[in-house]
């Protein structure tokens, strides 16, 4: 599977809304069914932000709280999984700006 990003926007309460779409490498199929979690390493203990699954058009879309430095307050990118059965999950980092 290939995972691709795209930010669609951000709010004034600090949260994004990304774009997920999913496509099976062989043959750039859209492939539906895939579970994306969206979750923020560096809060301790490690925070889920969100979770969805793709359609038919392997796509998905989540609007979720913005992942941030716990030192310095400023917006980081969050960390993603995607998995389906039969497939290999896919690690990504989430855009943020």
């Amino acid at each position: 599977m290939n995972v691709e990003t795209k930010l669609q926007g951000r709010n004034s309460r600090n949260q994004v809304t990304v774009r997920f779409t999913v496509k099976d490498t062989a043959n750039n199929a859209p492939v539906d069914g895939v579970t994306i979690v969206i979750y923020d390493e560096d809060a301790n203990p490690p925070l889920q932000k969100a979770e969805g699954v793709t359609g038919a058009d392997g796509a998905l879309q989540l609007t979720y709280s913005q992942c941030v430095d716990p030192e310095t307050k400023t917006p980081l990118e969050c960390s993603g999984r995607a998995r389906k059965e039969r497939y290999q999950d896919v690690y990504f980092i989430t855009p943020y700006k």
